[in-house]
């Protein structure tokens, strides 16, 4: 007996083994069965299907926002990582799951059934239209619905309004059609009025503010047809934090130092020097700002304005401060002149009574007017220097408010929501 219960034991194991193994293989060979029958020589994956008495066929297409790869404001591009969700019906690819033991799905290569062209019309990549699409499989279910879903990397034209840089707002647009069948053959919708960003990743410059989806069925100079698409529109904001510290507070700082120009003496030689400085600095923020954004002649950063305007004011306050040096050295010469043209006069005339005091009482009156000269100027030079400080610092506080004020009133959203619509 001892003998005989591992001898049953080992029996049952092996027998259960057997049968799993067994099942394991009538299910694949179901499989193998299915794949075969579906996609026999007489499937033509080249050709669409039409089985609905000529009836169109319905295209949905979805897609998923995973993250915002860059956005180059300088070439108006902009790189998306996205999903795509594509999902339409094949009459040929229908079965009877009673027939293969209830199998209601299968898996097959995205080359062996056919596949609507649906093209990124904004898209920019050298190489595919929409990289990826070509690499994975579909999910095919027995009453013939297809839903092909895969990941892409893609690059489109975003035209970028930069008035309002770095608080500005973008709308870029991903219109998606078929490039052959026009809206006679295939219709193209949407199951979602957005886009999908439960999956988004949080980027550190732009913040996705709203999405959208629009069907639009559209007319073009080469067909009589009209051709149908799904545009998406995603509504973006920039995060101004960084270019607050690294542009526009320096920039701020750089320009009020123009201020101490005015406040350093004469004497120091220093005056317009501190403020060609200034010039220069601000020059070197707008050639940064000039490198970020796109060259457009429609509009101009309000930012570019703003420096510019600061450098004009630059330029006039070096102009004021020119004004009062040469008020402050004004040369004497023409008084000195005088005076030596008195004393030699005096001293060539012929010796007469009280020469010498008519010499001392000319020479004196003279060395009077040449010193209430030279402090006359001095204090001119003085009330001119702190008049042009305080209308400096006034044209200059009037720029800023109105650069804040321009910027706080803008409203992204609305406007930008007008272009949806």
């Amino acid at each position: 007996m001892k003998r005989i219960r591992p001898t049953i034991f080992e029996l049952v194991i092996f027998m259960l083994i057997f049968m799993k193994k067994i099942a394991l293989c009538e299910g694949r060979s179901e499989s193998e069965k299915l794949y075969t029958s579906l996609l026999s020589t007489s499937y033509m994956p080249s050709v669409m299907p039409t089985c609905k008495n000529g009836n169109r066929l319905t295209v949905n297409i979805e897609i998923a926002l995973r993250d915002i790869v860059e956005i180059v404001e300088k070439q108006q591009l902009i790189r998306l990582k996205i999903w795509v969700r594509l999902n339409w019906n094949d009459c040929r690819l229908q079965w009877d799951p009673s027939k293969y033991q209830g199998l209601k799905e299968i898996v097959v290569p995205f080359n062996e059934i056919w596949t609507p062209d649906i093209t990124l019309f904004e898209g920019v990549n050298d190489e595919d239209n929409m990289p990826g699409m070509e690499k994975y499989r579909a999910l095919v279910n027995h009453q013939g619905e297809v839903i092909y879903n895969f990941p892409s990397i893609v690059t489109a034209v975003c035209k970028m309004d930069v008035s309002y840089f770095p608080f500005d707002h973008q709308v870029c647009s991903l219109q998606f059609g078929s490039w052959i069948y026009s809206g006679k053959y295939i219709d193209i919708r949407s199951r979602r009025s957005s886009v999908d960003v439960s999956n988004y990743v949080i980027h550190t410059e732009w913040d996705v503010v709203d999405t959208t989806a629009r069907r639009h069925q559209l007319y073009y100079g080469c067909c009589n047809e009209s051709y149908v698409d799904v545009t998406f529109y995603l509504h973006l904001k920039r995060k101004p934090i960084f270019y607050l510290i690294t542009i526009i507070f320096p920039s701020l700082m750089v320009t009020a130092l123009t201020v101490l120009g005015f406040l350093l003496p004469v004497e120091s030689g220093e005056k317009v020097g501190l403020q060609i400085t200034v010039l220069l600095s601000l020059t070197v923020f707008l050639l940064l700002v000039r490198d970020m954004l796109p060259s457009s002649s429609e509009t101009a950063p309000y930012i570019a304005v703003y420096f510019s305007v600061s450098m004009l004011l630059v330029c006039i306050s070096c102009i004021f401060s020119t004004v009062v040096l040469c008020a402050y050295f004004k040369d004497p010469v023409q008084d000195q002149n005088f005076l030596n043209q008195e004393s030699e006069t005096v001293s060539d005339t012929k010796p007469m009574v009280g020469k010498r005091a008519l010499f001392a009482t000319r020479f004196g009156r003279g060395t009077r007017i040449l010193h209430r000269s030279l402090f006359r100027w001095t204090v001119v030079a003085g009330r001119l220097d702190r008049c042009f400080m305080w209308v400096y610092i006034f044209m200059s506080v009037l720029t800023d408010i109105i650069f804040v004020i321009i910027m706080l009133s803008y409203d992204g959203p609305t406007q930008h929501l007008e272009l949806i619509q």
